[in-house]
């Protein structure tokens, strides 16, 4: 595996600086580049789900957590901080 690769089988999803790879019953593979956002969304206290969204608003999951699920807010969290690593240590980003 690359170093600037997360890989996470247990959740089958893959973060790398340019895409991220998410296998449910269909293998999907969404280019950052044409994401605008990286968000997290809240069902109350019930229930939380990372998102990647595209600039007309469309939203696609990539992994969810439930009351009760502490790993597994804290992994969303770890691939968050991944995400955003990934991103300013590209060389394609231009910088503050």
């Amino acid at each position: 595996m690359a170093p600037d690769v997360l890989e996470l089988k247990e959740e089958q999803l893959l973060v790398a600086k340019d895409y991220v790879i998410v296998v449910d019953a269909d293998v999907w593979i969404y280019d950052l580049h044409h994401m605008e956002k990286v968000e997290v969304g809240k069902q109350g206290n019930v229930k939380k789900t990372l998102f990647l969204t595209e600039p007309n608003g469309k939203r696609h999951a990539i992994l969810s957590t439930t009351k009760g699920m502490e790993d597994r807010k804290r992994l969303i969290r770890c691939i968050i901080d991944c995400m955003i690593g990934l991103l300013f240590s590209s060389s394609s980003y231009p910088g503050p």
